[in-house]
């Protein structure tokens, strides 16, 4: 008897109806012909193992005879669906540097590492439609900005460990600005943003005297070289700022800043006069000396850079 109930049993849940839903539960529907089996119920208890297994229990009550069987059916459901990936994107965290007409990397990674050969990987410029290269599976897409045709040059030498650059070739004043590099998988993305400051660091000042104008001395300084355009500031011999010069900045057609500035000295009993070109961007400054004799007749030109 006991061995023909579990049979029956045994066939029951065999013809039985298990709905696995993606967030792992178990519904059981034990049904025979499309319908409820008269003298029996079923239910199910559901133990969750992992995000792709199911461990369950269907317990199965048969009253036969007058006499109460209870069998209980291990079900064990192995879900095969992919699992997430998850994953961040790293670049440079301080501003990259590029003088005009120079070439610009911005390299990203992955972390973990994980290849992304069939990611999509763009770059854009402060806004996701401003499309400065993109790549998708596999190969080179034909779509950006046309300040960026023909400017731009994928490396993905290790792009199966994540690790992916672009380089941005002939660098122009506004091309300056927010960048951001962008993976995504199709129910995923991350991203990482990287600044690019076009600057440059010019020549040491060159201080030269001009033919005495009213009793005075014309002192004109000059530095080429400099992005974006720079300050300048004229020094005593105490440090202490002077005023009163004037300022010539020329524009060069390869985005160059060229400087001269001058400065007359009347009748001062100063001994020296610093020329100071000082780029923001960069927070870095080249300034000249001017040691004048006591004389004022023959000044002597002294650098520090």
């Amino acid at each position: 008897p006991i061995g023909s109930s579990f049979l029956r049993a045994f066939l029951a849940v065999s013809t039985g109806t298990l709905f696995l839903p993606t967030n792992g539960s178990v519904a059981c529907d034990l049904r025979r012909d499309g319908a409820e089996t008269a003298g029996h119920s079923g239910f199910c208890d559901n133990y969750r193992t992992a995000s792709t297994m199911v461990l369950s229990t269907m317990r199965v009550l048969f009253i036969e005879n007058g006499t109460l069987y209870i069998f209980t059916f291990l079900i064990l459901n192995v879900s095969f669906s992919s699992t997430s990936v998850r994953f961040s994107v790293i670049g440079p965290v301080r501003p990259v540097i590029v003088p005009p007409g120079g070439d610009a990397l911005l390299s990203c990674s992955l972390h973990p590492k994980l290849s992304a050969e069939n990611m999509t990987i763009r770059w854009f410029k402060t806004y996701y439609s401003n499309i400065v290269h993109s790549y998708h599976s596999g190969s080179d897409w034909d779509e950006q900005m046309l300040d960026f045709r023909d400017r731009t040059e994928f490396i993905k030498d290790d792009i199966t460990t994540g690790n992916v650059s672009l380089i941005i070739r002939h660098i122009r004043p506004p091309d300056s600005g927010l960048y951001t590099c962008f993976f995504s998988l199709p129910n995923f993305y991350q991203e990482a943003s990287m600044e690019i400051k076009v600057a440059a660091f010019g020549t040491s000042p060159h201080i030269r005297i001009e033919d005495p104008q009213d009793g005075g001395i014309q002192m004109v300084c000059r530095s080429a070289g400099w992005y974006p355009e720079p300050d300048v500031l004229w020094k005593d011999g105490h440090g202490q700022n002077l005023s009163s010069f004037s300022v010539a900045k020329i524009s060069r057609e390869n985005g160059y800043i060229d400087v001269e500035t001058k400065y007359a000295l009347y009748g001062r009993t100063d001994t020296h006069a610093t020329c100071c070109i000082v780029n923001s961007v960069l927070d870095q400054q080249r300034h000249g000396t001017l040691e004048i004799s006591a004389d004022m007749a023959y000044p002597l030109l002294t650098w520090l850079l």
